[in-house]
């Protein structure tokens, strides 16, 4: 696949997948960047499992094509946005399933394992590493571990993120973020690392 040119069909498996329990828009933005990365960790090749452009914004990185995938999704009647208000802080936008789509009678396990389909056993691995992993996390834990990663230290607001990496990879091999994350010993380092950025 030509590198920048997002897999949309993989983008919209996974913001499915993060959505069945629900899922707040800063924090999938999160764990979408984090799918990436680990992919691109797994694969060795450059490849992530959507491909997609991230950049960084404020909050972590931001990938260019999950708002075509939210409303691609929300049109269809597969996800909805729910808006929050809260008095004096911007809204909050979480995405669920629909009901039509929670209560399928053919099941949503069986919903969940054909969207599967689609991923390469990389792609699973990275998803089901990150679900398991980091999916309960707040949207404020997963911007701070974001922000201890290269590619995101190094660059400025609003550039292109590497996540392809140079032939070597040594932006992912120096702190090894897979096995922190595989073995559960991010949050020592995210604790220890959370304001230093």
């Amino acid at each position: 696949m030509e590198e920048g040119k997002c897999d949309i069909v993989k983008m919209n498996r996974l913001v499915f997948l993060f959505s069945v329990d629900g899922v707040n828009r800063t924090a999938l933005n999160k764990l979408l960047f984090f799918v990436d990365y680990v992919s691109a960790v797994l694969k060795k090749n450059g490849e992530t499992t959507t491909n997609d452009a991230y950049y960084k914004k404020p909050y972590g990185p931001v990938p260019e094509s999950v708002g075509v995938s939210r409303i691609f999704l929300t049109e269809k009647g597969i996800i909805r946005e729910n808006k929050i208000e809260r008095k004096g802080q911007y809204p909050e936008y979480r995405y669920c399933l629909t009901d039509r789509v929670y209560n399928n009678k053919k099941g949503l396990d069986n919903i969940v394992e054909t969207v599967k389909r689609d991923l390469d056993s990389n792609d699973i691995k990275s998803f089901s590493l990150v679900k398991e992993k980091l999916s309960g996390k707040s949207a404020s834990y997963l911007s701070s571990f974001s922000h201890m990663i290269e590619p995101w230290k190094s660059a400025r607001y609003d550039d292109k993120l590497d996540l392809h990496g140079d032939s070597s990879g040594d932006w992912y091999k120096a702190e090894n973020i897979y096995e922190l994350i595989k073995t559960g010993e991010y949050e020592d380092y995210v604790e220890k690392n959370r304001y230093a950025y």
